[in-house]
Order: C-alpha cells, then structure tokens, then sequence
C-alpha cells in the first residue's frame, strides 16, 4: 500500500499537477473524481475499497497516506494566482496587465468579492478564481465577501437598495478594500478617512447612509429629499419604530453639519454616536416613566446592539 501510494504522489500526480498549474481555468469536477476512482482501483487491486480514499489522503502524521488530492492541488494553485495578482507591479507577471484591463475599474482581485458584470462571467480566469475562492471559503469556513481584504466595490454582500454600488471617487482615492474603512478592528470616522484619503466633504453623507443602513439592517435609499430635507416618504417600507429612529439621527447629523459648517473638516463620526447616545439616554428615561420600554427596545436595539459590536 506504502509503494502504490508513492507511486501516485511521485509518479502520477506530478504529470497532472503540471498542466494544473499552467492552465488556471475551471476543469469539471468529474475528471478529478475520475482520477479519485482510479486511484481506489490501484491501491485496493480491483477490489472493494476497504477504507475511504478521504482518510488515505490525509499527511501521514495525521493517519494517513499522503495519496494527492488533486482537487486541492487545482485550488492551491488557482489561489497562487490569485498572490501573484498582489505584487507590486514591478515584480507582476507580464500577463497582469492584459487580467487588469478586463476588470477595470477595479483591480483583478478586487473582482473576486465583486458581482462581476454579465460580459465578464464568461472570462475563463476571474469567473474560474471566483467559483475557486468561493470553494475554498466554504472549506476553510470563512465569508469570501466579508474579511479584511475583500473589496467594497460591486460586493453583492454591501447593497444599497439591494444592489450592489460603486462610489468611483472613493475608489480614485484609494479606497478599495473593507480594510480601508477598519482601524484596529473599529470603523473609522468619516474625519479619519477624509485625512487619510482627501475626500471631499460631500462625501459624509454617504457614509453616514452605510453606517445607518449597517445598524437597522436594512436596505434605505441615498436620496437628497430623505438625508438632505428629511423627507419621509422614502421610508414608507419600513416599520414605524425603525423610520422613526432614521429620522432621528438623520436629524442630528444635519444639525451636527450645520453647525461645524466654518469648521476645517467634517464633524467627527464619534461625535454624531455621542450625540446618539446622549439622546437615547433622555429617550429610554422618558419611556421608562410612561411604562413603554418595550417601546424603546424597538426603537432603539438595533442601535445599542451595534454599538456593542464596534
């Protein structure tokens, strides 16, 4: 068993591995069950296996054989692609040029986490990646669209009006990945970015319209007649307590800009959550006293919820 194991990790699975890595496009998973049912037949002589293939393939230290998984093989070398996209441009493949134009705007990896557009489903290289990353988050047991290095732009899991969006400004500034937008595991203010990425302060109100959506968990259109005139009919949808609570902080946010309209920069983001929580306090004493907590909690529990996570 020992001899025929090696023969396929020295003999057989180099040749495969070969043409694996040389040829980044998506493969039907039948050819590599196939393998996966000829390698049985080898080891086992012809005969029913006595012991799952899955257990063989495990590293030896850990019971097994070692026998290659080539399944795993093709992933690994799909995702060393996907490093290769991550070098700085002096050290990038000459190919690189050729994936970054297909994906512009965005960077090629960028398109992993992104809803990629109808003419670029068929492109044989990212569709390939995509389907590849998305297998091997589901392995590793992690979101593929939601870590530190995934992209903002046309991510399907950041939607606004369940669609996902593409801010160009922001992407010109440099802002491409959830990382950008998190310091020491915290969401940056809109101060914070605008210093570190010169936007313009116009900006903040799509920001503030993430940060809002984030904490209701819902979908709320970015209209001028609802963040700029606070006009209610956009949130006709939406539950009395939770519109009533968007309007409320809408409101103070545009009282907080109105009133730093001479300062330098945009009001902090931390000043608009002290200004929330200044509010809830008087808010839940007022509901305690009319005998209406239950009241308040609609209202104002998803807002405390997230603040806890931040």
């Amino acid at each position: 068993m020992w001899g025929k194991a090696n023969i396929i990790k020295m003999i057989c699975a180099p040749k495969f591995n070969y043409l694996l890595q040389a040829m980044p496009v998506r493969i039907p998973l039948r050819y590599f069950k196939q393998f996966d049912q000829l390698c049985n037949t080898f080891l086992w002589n012809n005969k029913r296996p006595r012991m799952n293939l899955r257990k063989l393939q495990r590293p030896v230290d850990k019971g097994g054989l070692g026998v290659p998984n080539l399944l795993f093989y093709h992933y690994a070398f799909t995702i060393r692609h996907m490093a290769q996209w991550s070098l700085p441009p002096e050290r990038a493949p000459p190919w690189f040029h050729l994936e970054s134009a297909v994906s512009s705007p965005l960077t090629p990896i960028a398109c992993i986490s992104a809803k990629l557009a109808q003419q670029y489903q068929s492109h044989p290289i990212l569709s390939h990646i995509q389907w590849v990353w998305k297998r091997v988050a589901k392995i590793l047991k992690f979101d593929p669209y939601l870590h530190q290095a995934a992209g903002i732009w046309l991510n399907p899991k950041l939607c606004i009006n369940k669609s996902p969006f593409l801010w160009k400004l922001w992407l010109q500034k440099g802002i491409r990945v959830l990382g950008d937008l998190y310091q020491d595991g915290t969401l940056k203010s809109f101060e914070a970015l605008s210093q570190e990425f010169d936007l313009p302060r116009n900006q903040q109100w799509k920001y503030l319209h993430t940060i809002v959506e984030k904490i209701v968990e819902q979908n709320i259109p970015l209209t001028p007649s609802l963040f700029i005139l606070g006009d209610p009919s956009a949130l006709s949808d939406l539950a009395p307590p939770l519109s009533n609570w968007i309007q409320t902080v809408l409101m103070l946010g545009r009282k907080l800009v109105v009133k730093e309209w001479k300062a330098p920069s945009a009001p902090a983001l931390d000043l608009w959550y002290a200004t929330l929580g200044q509010l809830a306090a008087l808010e839940h004493l007022s509901y305690r006293l009319l005998d209406k907590v239950e009241e308040y909690n609609l209202k104002w529990g998803k807002f405390h919820s997230y603040t806890l996570k931040v």
